[in-house]
C-alpha cells in the first residue's frame, strides 16, 4: 500500500514540477516579448535620428546611433539569456547557427559545429540527489519502499 501512495506522491510531485516549468517558460516568453517591443522602439528611434539628420542635411548622428545600438545589444544579450534558460528547462541548447538540439548532442545536425562537452559529473550528482537509491547496491528505489528489490537491504525512512 505504501508503494502505491509513494507512486501517487511521486506523480503529484512530477506534475507540480511540470506546472512550475510551464509557468517559468511562459513568464520568460512574456519578458522576451516585452524586450522585443523595447527593441522596436529603439529601432524607430535610430530611424528618426537618421531621417532628421538627412532632412536637415546634417552629418550622420553617429554618437546618438552608437548609444542606442549599445542599448539594443544589451537587450539582445538579455533576450539570449532568457531564451537559454527556456532551452535549459526543456533540456535543450541552441547552436550558433540557430538550430535547437538536445542538451547531450555533441555536433549540430544543421551546421556540424562541435559543442563543448557537458559536465557530466555535475549532472550525475544532481540526478543522485533527486532520485533515491539503495545505499548498499546503489540501485534506484521507489520512494516509500521498505526493502531494496535488488539486494534485499532493509531501508530506513530517510533512505526511501
Amino acid at each position: 500500500m505504501s508503494g502505491f501512495i509513494g507512486k501517487i506522491k511521486q506523480g503529484a510531485a512530477e506534475a507540480g514540477k511540470k506546472a512550475q516549468q510551464t509557468i517559468e517558460v511562459n513568464r520568460l516568453k512574456l519578458q522576451i516579448a516585452a524586450k522585443q517591443r523595447d527593441m522596436q522602439k529603439l529601432y524607430t528611434q535610430i530611424g528618426e535620428f537618421v531621417y532628421e539628420a538627412g532632412k536637415k542635411q546634417q552629418p550622420y548622428p553617429e554618437t546618438q546611433v552608437a548609444a542606442v545600438t549599445a542599448e539594443l545589444q544589451a537587450i539582445e544579450d538579455e533576450i539570449k539569456a532568457m531564451q537559454d534558460r527556456i532551452y535549459s528547462l526543456y533540456d535543450e541548447k541552441s547552436c550558433e547557427c540557430g538550430h535547437v538540439v538536445a542538451v547531450d548532442t555533441r555536433f549540430c545536425p544543421n551546421c556540424g559545429r562541435k559543442f563543448e562537452p557537458v559536465q557530466e559529473q555535475a549532472d550525475f550528482t544532481a540526478i543522485m540527489e533527486l532520485k533515491p537509491f539503495c545505499p548498499q547496491c546503489k540501485e534506484d528505489i521507489e520512494p516509500g519502499m521498505q526493502f531494496c528489490t535488488t539486494c534485499g537491504y532493509r531501508l530506513t525512512e530517510e533512505e526511501s
